[in-house]
């Protein structure tokens, strides 16, 4: 006899935020020890504040080694020992000291997600549009506001410094949208970082914190949705997205622009052309793509709480 709905979704709901509270936890310690593999020999990364800890462990250490040494000289509970504390001493001497340094990508100064209402596709024959459509213009000003901090000021992303992903979910699919960690501005501030621990004689292994906005939403996704129709269609040569608003009033006064009923143009808000552009199933998705680490670490509980 299978479980019953209640129940599975309860156990669900549990499993999810074990996980995460697991995976988050693990992530905190990576942090500030963590063992990789060079060569024959494991290498240790430990957080620089750790450092005085590591240099006085080796010290202890090599000392046991020559009072055993001496004590126990031609014993072979000695010579055990000193080998031993000469492995050991070895992994000790291939510790590497970590550094980690922030870096905060552009934030809006508001943002309300619940005002993202839809997205609108529309297909020509030079590419892909897709209207981001808000109830509220100052939402759609902060949105698209933020994607040109993040593209540096300009109107088209060459440079892919924003993802843009779109990931097929079965009856819903998942818009996506946030700063690439591989912007000019988060790796030239990484690499001031490190040239300052080279300026100093210190030899650390950079780990830079990324902190970020994810616009995301989640939509409806029938079987007649136009995101099935740009899904198969779509080329994969980018796309515009530009600013659509819908409010009561514009539902009363009836198509505009040649857009839909109750939808207008912003016209004061510039479009923006994006390179970065994936679209994906679910099941396709692997634990090191950006989509999957947010849909399963925090899509999957925000949805939970409501």
């Amino acid at each position: 006899m299978g479980i019953d709905w209640p129940l599975r979704d309860l156990f669900r709901r549990y499993w999810i935020r074990v996980r995460n509270k697991l995976i988050l936890a693990n992530n905190r310690r990576r942090n500030w020890i963590r063992i990789e593999k060079e060569g024959h020999l494991p290498k240790i990364v430990v957080h620089e504040t750790h450092e005085t800890k590591v240099k006085w462990t080796g010290r202890v250490l090599t000392l046991i080694g020559v009072i055993t040494s001496i004590i126990s000289i031609r014993s072979p509970f000695g010579i055990g020992l000193s080998i031993g504390l000469i492995i050991i001493e070895q992994i000790l001497e291939r510790i590497v000291l970590s550094i980690t340094s922030a870096f905060v990508h552009p934030l809006p100064e508001k943002w309300d997600n619940s005002t993202w209402e839809g997205n609108l596709y529309v297909g020509t024959p030079s590419g892909w549009s897709i209207g981001v459509i808000f109830s509220e213009k100052e939402m759609a000003e902060a949105f698209f506001e933020t994607l040109y901090k993040w593209n540096n000021g300009e109107s088209t992303d060459r440079e892919e410094n924003i993802i843009c992903s779109f990931v097929d979910r079965g009856d819903t699919y998942t818009t996506i949208i946030l700063p690439s960690p591989q912007r000019e501005p988060a790796k030239a501030a990484a690499k001031e970082i490190e040239q300052e621990q080279i300026e100093q004689g210190k030899i650390r292994d950079h780990h830079q914190l990324l902190f970020q906005i994810v616009f995301y939403k989640n939509f409806p996704n029938p079987p007649d949705a136009h995101f099935r129709e740009f899904k198969n269609r779509y080329s994969g040569d980018g796309l515009t997205l530009f600013p659509v608003l819908m409010t009561e009033s514009v539902r009363r006064a009836g198509p505009a622009n040649g857009l839909p009923p109750g939808l207008q143009l912003i016209d004061d808000i510039p479009e923006i052309e994006l390179e970065n552009i994936t679209i994906s199933e679910l099941s396709d998705l692997d634990e090191n793509d950006v989509e999957y680490q947010f849909i399963r670490l925090a899509l999957e509980e925000i949805e939970l709480e409501h």
